[in-house]
C-alpha cells in the first residue's frame, strides 16, 4: 500500500447519464475551501473532472488517479501514486467520491501519506456516500443504468460520522466538520492536519 494510494479499480468510462451531474454537485461543495490554494485532487478519475472545473480558482492542481498512466490529462499534471508526489506540498486535498473504495486500514495509510505532502494545517475535504445511500446507489446502477456499476461494485465502506472519528483516532488529522446533504445519503467532511 505504500506505493499505491488506491487500490486497482475497474477502469469505468464515467459516462453513465448520471456521473457527471453528480461529480459537478460534489465539486461545488469544494470550491470556497480551494479558492488561492495549492490543490491535490486524490482520486480525480480518469477525465480529472473536477480538477478541470475547479483550476481557473486554485493556485495549482495536480490529480492522483490509479487508473490512469502518469501525464497530463485535459490540462492537469496527473500520477498515478502517492510517492511520486513526495517534493509537493498541497494545502488542500479534495476526495470527491473516494474514500468509500477503501478498505478502514488502507483508508489510515492514505492519510498518513497525505500528511507527509502537505503543509501545517492543510485540509482534506470530501465526499462520501452514507451508509442509507447504499441501496439508492444499487438501483440507480444495476437496474436503471444511470451510474456505473463498476463504481458501486467497487465500495467498500459506506463511512459516516461514526466511522470517520474511528479511523481517525490514531491519526495526525482531526475531523473538523461533517454534515449530510442530499437527503442524508451523501456526507461532506473537512479534516484538519494537526
Amino acid at each position: 500500500m505504500i506505493n499505491s494510494p488506491l487500490p486497482a479499480i475497474i477502469h469505468t468510462t464515467q459516462k453513465a447519464p448520471l456521473e457527471r451531474f453528480l461529480a459537478r454537485q460534489r465539486t461545488k461543495r469544494v470550491r470556497a475551501l480551494v479558492q488561492g490554494r495549492t490543490v491535490l485532487d486524490f482520486g480525480c478519475g480518469a477525465q480529472a473532472w473536477a480538477a478541470r472545473e475547479l483550476r481557473p480558482l486554485c493556485r495549482r492542481i495536480d490529480g492522483v488517479e490509479p487508473t490512469v498512466a502518469p501525464g497530463v490529462v485535459h490540462g492537469i499534471q496527473v500520477v498515478n501514486q502517492l510517492d511520486q508526489l513526495k517534493q509537493r506540498h498541497y494545502e488542500v486535498v479534495i476526495a470527491l467520491a473516494v474514500f468509500e473504495h477503501l478498505h478502514p486500514q488502507q483508508l489510515q495509510q492514505v492519510l498518513h501519506q497525505l500528511h507527509a505532502i502537505t503543509v501545517p494545517g492543510a485540509l482534506v475535504v470530501g465526499t462520501v456516500p452514507t451508509p442509507l445511500a447504499r441501496p439508492i446507489l444499487e438501483l440507480l446502477s444495476y437496474r436503471l443504468g444511470l451510474i456505473d456499476p463498476s463504481q458501486i461494485r467497487d465500495h467498500k465502506v459506506y463511512y459516516d460520522n461514526l466511522w470517520l472519528p474511528e479511523i481517525l483516532h490514531d491519526i495526525p488529522w482531526r475531523l473538523q466538520c461533517y454534515y449530510t446533504f442530499q437527503l442524508g445519503m451523501n456526507s461532506f467532511f473537512v479534516l484538519q492536519k494537526r
